[in-house]
């Protein structure tokens, strides 16, 4: 018996072999990879807390990416201690990312689906937060979910799609506050399109806009959010934690901290950056054009045909609007490196959904041009950046596992208490790996710096205090990174 097998089908098992290859990726390096800074300081100090301290932020840092600190301290509990234990909530939330995304895709032209899922996980920066025990993985996996419920909102009259938004969004947020923004803006542009909607001539089958109706769902959402997040927000709101690290405004520090996050390690000389900021910014403008006009003229067709795209368009404008608008109100700084990356995968879906627009108004060589020279200068980037040895935020701790294994070797069979002297940067996960392998000889790490009393100095070549290192023995020299740890033979 023949079997046929569809256009269709092979598109998605190709996506599906390319997910598990990644999940792969992505779990392999979460198991062999070194803690890294951020990850140690929430083991530390938030993991062991009671659940209601961790959820009431009691010790208010933003550290605490509080569905995260949660999901590694009953990580923990059911699998231990090891690397892969307490990355394994973000390592899973890569499944939920994947699966959005291709409920997100099927909404574009089947020739387009798989360039576009390409663009939507081809990123190594992006990846790299689905391999670290920090809340930014959950946090774009639970977007997504909430991206996709709400445009499925417009769309169905059952009450699950507004509920299942409202839920994504909730776990988004509570996984990382950055997406607070998002959270309102989804909210503000619902309420827009459905306020268009009701405009005489839609199409939509309803002509009145109802406020209180329409967001009942949401108010209920609201006071959970409320009654959760008021005092963690409110304390850190005080104490001025908000800090984002964009001074000069969302193109340079926003936009172009994206941009450099896809290069990841690959040098981007400036011409090259210049252009592909131009280029979205272009992308970004023709969208706009296209949406005001066909809003100028009442072309209802349109906003139901391309929903999607309408959907995070808006979405990602009004992000941008309420950045300027906290910056100049409240002084908060522009979303940069980590802190910005969740609008990676809005921005992307801009392209995806765009490209789609031009295949479905007769333009079909242009968009598969587009959609295929994208995605393989991505796959190509992938495969230069693709490694299992540090994750690019955090790596200057890519060795300070091996550092702890090389001192375990050196004191074998010891009892004798050593002191570790390290540069502050290094402090966390030196005692991260010190509580973990239960190394009851390694005297706890400080951030002071190194002493001329200590036995070990694990630094920067470039500290200030490095002169305390020369003619000492070099244990462990790194290759690519200025790391070194000396023994002090005193």
């Amino acid at each position: 018996m023949k079997i046929t097998v569809t256009y269709q089908t092979k598109i998605y098992l190709l996506i599906s072999i390319i997910s598990a290859a990644l999940l792969i990726y992505i779990a392999v390096k979460a198991n062999l990879a070194s803690f890294t800074h951020d990850e140690s300081y929430t083991y530390l100090h938030y993991v062991h807390e009671p659940f209601m301290d961790i959820i009431s932020y009691k010790r208010a840092y933003t550290n605490n990416h509080i569905l995260n600190t949660v999901l590694i301290k009953y990580s923990e509990h059911f699998f231990g201690s090891c690397e892969f234990a307490l990355r394994l909530p973000n390592v899973l939330a890569f499944i939920l990312y994947v699966i959005y995304t291709v409920k997100l895709l099927k909404k574009v032209a089947l020739a387009l689906i798989l360039t576009g899922f390409i663009c939507m996980v081809f990123n190594t920066h992006l990846l790299d937060f689905f391999g670290l025990a920090r809340g930014y993985g959950l946090s774009f996996a639970f977007m997504m979910m909430s991206v996709y419920h709400l445009i499925r909102s417009f769309s169905s009259s059952s009450n699950k799609h507004s509920v299942l938004f409202n839920v994504g969004a909730f776990f988004a947020v509570l996984s990382n506050f950055t997406l607070l923004n998002y959270y309102v803006s989804a909210l503000i542009i619902y309420n827009f399109l459905k306020f268009l909607d009701s405009k005489p001539g839609s199409n939509s089958g309803n002509n009145t806009y109802n406020f209180f109706h329409l967001n009942r769902i949401h108010f209920v959402a609201l006071l959970i959010f409320t009654a959760v997040l008021y005092e963690p927000i409110r304390r850190i709101t005080k104490q001025g934690m908000l800090d984002f690290g964009g001074k000069t405004g969302f193109v340079e520090d926003t936009l172009g901290a994206l941009i450099r996050g896809v290069f990841y390690e690959t040098p981007i000389v400036p011409i090259v950056y210049n252009v592909i900021q131009a280029l979205l910014i272009t992308l970004l403008t023709f969208i706009g054009i296209v949406i005001a006009k066909r809003m100028y003229i009442k072309d209802h067709v349109f906003f139901l045909k391309n929903r999607p795209l309408v959907v995070v368009y808006f979405i990602f404008i009004c992000i941008i609007a309420l950045s300027y608008a906290q910056h100049l109100v409240i002084n908060n700084d522009f979303y940069t490196g980590r802190f910005g990356l969740f609008l990676y995968p809005l921005l992307m879906l801009n392209v995806v959904f765009c490209i789609n627009y031009l295949y479905e108004t007769n333009y079909r060589l242009l968009a598969i041009l587009l959609s295929s020279s994208v995605s393989i200068l991505l796959v190509i980037n992938f495969c230069i950046n693709i490694n299992l040895r540090f994750y690019q935020d955090w790596k200057y701790d890519s060795e300070t596992k091996a550092v702890i294994d090389c001192m375990r070797k050196e004191h074998a069979g010891s009892t004798k208490p050593i002191k570790l002297g390290v540069n502050w940067l290094f402090e966390p996960t030196t005692n991260f790996y010190r509580y973990t392998y239960n190394l009851t000889w390694l005297i706890k790490t400080d951030r002071k710096g190194i002493q001329p009393g200590d036995d070990y100095y694990y630094i920067f070549s470039s500290d200030t205090t490095a002169y305390l290192t020369v003619g000492k023995r070099v244990l462990f020299l790194p290759e690519g990174l200025n790391t070194l740890l000396v023994k002090n033979n005193k």
